[in-house]
């Protein structure tokens, strides 16, 4: 009896841990695991650039509680059709810093998309 008190509290703490998303426990350039970032607007966003420089770039924004990984047959496609794909994870989501404030009205998503197209030089 005594023995089970302490093996339930560990298995309740464990399990509390085991089960909380990777992105909270790692940075977000850990959890990204590719070091791609770039600054727009005082934040780090995460992006994948793949694909000829000199090729047409097609963006690929995902939505709300996605990631740049929602795209991975898409972005497969586009590469085997000759563009050049950029996917970002928005501000908020995927590997791309967090806002402390409200900033995600869709003229502020648009800029920072605009600002990682600058970034990237398209």
């Amino acid at each position: 009896m005594c023995l089970i008190v302490p093996l339930l509290l560990g298995a309740v703490l464990l399990g509390a841990y085991l089960l909380t998303p990777l992105r909270e426990r790692l940075s977000p350039r850990e959890f990204a695991g590719d070091g791609r970032f770039v600054q727009v607007g005082g934040y780090a966003i995460h992006y994948q650039d793949d694909g000829p420089a000199d090729a047409p770039p097609v963006l690929l924004a995902h939505g709300f509680g996605a990631s740049l990984f929602t795209w991975r047959a898409q972005r497969r496609a586009l590469l085997e059709a000759g563009f050049r794909v950029i996917a970002t994870d928005q501000l908020g989501a995927g590997a791309s810093e967090r806002a402390i404030g409200p900033v995600y009205t869709t003229q502020q998503q648009a800029a920072l998309l605009l600002g990682v197209l600058d970034a990237l030089g398209v």
